[in-house]
């Protein structure tokens, strides 16, 4: 029996053909400004040419792809097919028990259009297994119910032919529906929320790089402009005031962009808990609506930075096995900024059944402190040599006594910050300078537990404890703060006999 294969919507030609426009934009930016600045357009013939090309260019592929891509359900496969005049194939087919996730994501064109992505993931990896793009909702809907309904036939349940049967509840993500009783919402941000999230993660460094690589892509038409000429020229002659009110215009402007991009991104974000899944829904010129499920949570990480810390405010991240299709990296904020009281409350739906309260902190001990800060005494020699080609002597010991002291002052922040906790369910690291970062790991998401001793660790009686999870981002690697070996002996093996009983945490969010 051969599948029935089914096509994406045909507006999704015109979705496709605008999207296309969008990508190529900076690209036509780019040429007509050079072109202008180099007064070779001066009747605007090569403009409209190039117009025309990257036109011809993106309503070629839309219709192309319109025509080669279609996908289908068959024999207990999702199939997801493409092929471009038999040149190009990619056929990908995903077994249903193996979908752990279905995200709806809408652009700016596809809200416009009436159409969404579909995001398939199976939890193999920080992308999304397979992506449909250019489907109605209808069509994203009747996916999922006969994803379900295939899911419930796999595992016997008679109801694959009933007419109206929702999917699974503990297998898909579903598009969050209005009128939800408040008791399922966990947390709603508000605009406060997003403005001091936006404000404490300033884009500066983004207008530094543009400002320093557009001078030398249009410093033609830069110097022949009456207004840019006299900032180039304080600028060359190392005008101080104009240096300091350059650079906080920088800032500035860059703050406000932090700001203006937190927004967008996540505007109306909400936060809920159904069945045992995070339902999260969020964004202005992109709306995205999925799930997590709690079981499919490998790690929270709790972050404060300094700022945060001052204002009671913190990020909650979550890391799985594999990505959200938002994340490349397989971590995604559970919420962009919240009040830091709020915090235990988001644990305890994160973390069900595991008991966090009266874990005992080990914090770092004075003989870690000096491994960490002699072991960069090499570097901060070599660092200290540089101004002997240039200055006398004395300027390498004044280089080196400060980086001593800095040196100092960072490693005894760390000591203060640094530490960790192990409970019978859980595993608590502590780390940061100025900020925290806490780190809870389940125990039952352990994947491997390494021991780790170079030349100098046995010099101070130390070792170094790792922890690997399933995760595809940064918490797929968990380093403890550096302990005694016996210590570290007696945690390593303590890990061992918590987690040789538990279920393999890859299968947990099935």
């Amino acid at each position: 029996m051969n599948p029935d294969w089914q096509r994406i919507h045909p507006r999704a030609i015109l979705a496709d053909f605008l999207s296309g426009l969008g990508r190529l934009f900076s690209i036509v930016i780019v040429l007509l400004l050079v072109s202008l600045a180099g007064g070779r357009d001066r009747d605007g013939a090569v403009t409209e040419i190039m117009l025309g090309i990257f036109g011809l260019l993106a309503a070629f592929g839309a219709v192309v792809r319109y025509f080669t891509f279609r996908y289908s359900l068959h024999q207990g496969n999702l199939l997801v097919e493409s092929n471009v005049f038999g040149l190009w194939k990619d056929q990908r087919t995903i077994p249903v028990d193996r979908i752990q996730n279905i995200n709806i994501k809408r652009s700016l064109v596809h809200q416009v259009l009436g159409l969404c992505s579909a995001e398939i993931e199976t939890g193999a990896g920080a992308k999304p297994e397979a992506q449909i793009d250019g489907i109605t909702e209808g069509q994203a809907d009747q996916l999922k119910i006969s994803l379900g309904r295939m899911m419930s036939a796999q595992k016997g349940e008679p109801v694959a032919n009933l007419p109206g049967v929702q999917p699974d509840p503990g297998l898909l993500s579903h598009v969050l529906q209005p009128g939800k009783s408040p008791e399922q919402i966990i947390y709603k941000a508000k605009l406060w929320d997003l403005f001091v999230a936006g404000s404490l993660g300033n884009r500066w460094y983004v207008l530094v790089g543009f400002l320093v690589g557009l001078p030398a892509v249009f410093s033609t038409m830069l110097e022949r402009n009456p207004a840019t000429q006299q900032i180039i020229t304080d600028a060359r002659q190392g005008s101080f005031g104009g240096i300091v009110i350059g650079a906080m215009l920088i800032f500035f402007a860059g703050w406000a962009i932090s700001i203006f991009q937190t927004l967008v991104k996540y505007w109306n974000f909400e936060l809920s808990l159904e069945e045992g899944k995070f339902a999260r829904s969020y964004g202005l010129t992109e709306r995205i609506e999925n799930v997590l499920p709690v079981k499919r949570i490998q790690g929270i990480q709790v972050v404060q930075g300094f700022f945060e810390k001052m204002l009671e405010l913190a990020k909650v991240k979550a890391s799985t096995a594999g990505g959200l299709g938002t994340e490349q990296k397989g971590e995604d904020a559970l919420s962009p900024v919240l009040p830091f009281e709020e915090v235990p409350r988001i644990l305890n739906f994160a973390l069900p059944g595991i008991w966090l309260s009266g874990l005992k902190i080990i914090p770092v001990i004075d003989r870690a402190f000096w491994y960490y800060f002699l072991s960069g005494l090499w570097f901060r020699v070599l660092l200290s040599l540089l101004p002997l080609f240039w200055f006398p002597p004395l300027a390498s010991l004044g280089l080196f006594a400060g980086l001593n002291l800095v040196s100092y002052i960072r490693c005894r922040l760390w000591r203060e910050k640094a530490g960790y906790s192990l409970g019978r369910d859980i595993l608590v690291t502590y780390d940061g300078y100025l900020g925290t970062i806490t780190t809870y790991i389940p125990t039952a998401k352990i994947q491997a537990v390494s021991l780790h001793q170079n030349f100098f660790l046995q010099l101070f009686g130390l070792a170094a404890v790792t922890v690997k999870t399933a995760a595809s981002g940064g918490m797929s690697v968990i380093k403890f703060p550096e302990i005694p070996l016996e210590d570290a002996k007696e945690i390593v093996y303590k890990l061992h006999e918590l987690n040789k009983n538990s279920k393999d945490s890859l299968l947990d969010g099935l």
